[in-house]
């Protein structure tokens, strides 16, 4: 580890050792009450690669109170957060940014977020630890799909996984869960193993705009978790993460149940995100209420003068890209 890295590396260590205690207590008191955790009703998975509009479909779907979801607090803090999430929250918003650094979305603690974080800190099996010690990176990809994994990794994974999803369910007293992470998109087989009957929801985007916003998030995000500086094309790697990603999921993703499953584009979104919740309930048949109408009417409204991030794509952007992707381009016609 480089030198620059070692207060980072500090404070990490110390975060562990603070939490011990808090990590023994929780052990302590809820191991017997989450193994007994059944779930009323399987999980609903938001699939699509990183930066495809997962994070926003997900604000959209969470304004109904019905649904279960990770936040800030329970993803980082995977061990504590059952009993200890209210305690250190005033603590915790001290340090909170208003605003994702790649692209200026609000963060709230108690927002939707995605659980692989969480997952690396409770087992060190998630492909978002090659974001952390770079120079390893293909010894952590094969945690995306776990396909390369050994089958004793399998077992601690899905274990660690379960385990960490009724903790949720505990939580929120037995709501349906809402998972959303990008790294999902790459474990359809796994999660059927586990939930047979659970819900998918696939997100895709204009591939072009898809790239530029990865770029974003390497360039803005990224750097905060490093470990290590990284070193190579960081585009080559972009585009191989992106390509393995969808040659897995259309592999796998008629897998799943013809009613369980339904793909739905950001840009339709963007144009009429009520009409498309409508078409996404109405398919994995959920009940439509007037107060998550209004929830959601509401939400859309405060976020009406939201500006996103615009890119200058050359043609020879577009064509780098369409040379790399030209089979994802293609199947969805962009």
């Amino acid at each position: 580890m480089q030198l620059r890295y070692w207060p980072r590396a500090f404070l990490i260590t110390f975060s562990v050792f603070f939490f011990l205690p808090f990590r023994l207590f929780e052990k302590l008191f809820s191991t017997r009450k989450i193994k007994k955790v059944k779930f009323n009703e399987p999980p609903i998975f938001i699939l699509g690669h990183w930066r495809n509009g997962t994070t926003h479909l997900h604000n959209l779907m969470t304004q109904d109170e019905r649904f279960a979801y990770f936040t800030i607090f329970r993803m980082v803090h995977p061990h504590v957060f059952l009993y200890w999430e209210r305690i250190f929250r005033p603590f915790f918003k001290l340090v909170l940014p208003k605003s994702r650094p790649m692209d200026n979305m609000p963060l709230s603690f108690y927002g939707p977020q995605e659980e692989e974080n969480g997952i690396a800190n409770l087992c060190g099996l998630s492909i978002n630890l090659a974001c952390v010690f770079t120079s390893r990176r293909d010894n952590y990809l094969k945690y995306g799909s776990f396909v390369a994994a050994t089958p004793k990794e399998n077992d601690i994974w899905k274990k660690t996984y379960l385990n960490y999803l009724k903790k949720l369910a505990l939580k929120e007293k037995g709501k349906r869960l809402l998972i959303k992470s990008p790294a999902m998109t790459q474990r359809i087989p796994m999660l059927l193993e586990m939930f047979p009957n659970a819900k998918f929801i696939h997100i895709r985007r204009d591939p072009y705009v898809t790239f530029f916003s990865i770029k974003q998030l390497y360039a803005k995000l990224f750097p905060t978790y490093y470990l290590q500086t990284p070193v190579g094309d960081e585009d080559a790697f972009i585009l191989r993460i992106y390509n393995y990603t969808y040659r897995k999921f259309f592999s796998d993703y008629e897998m799943i149940p013809k009613e369980n499953f339904i793909e739905v584009s950001f840009e339709d979104i963007e144009e009429n995100p009520i009409r498309e919740i409508q078409k996404i309930y109405q398919q994995l048949e959920l009940q439509w209420t007037p107060e998550y109408e209004k929830q959601l009417s509401d939400y859309i409204d405060s976020i009406v003068n939201y500006e996103k991030n615009v890119y200058n794509i050359t043609n020879e952007d577009r064509e780098m890209i369409y040379s790399n992707c030209k089979e994802i381009i293609e199947k969805w016609g962009y």
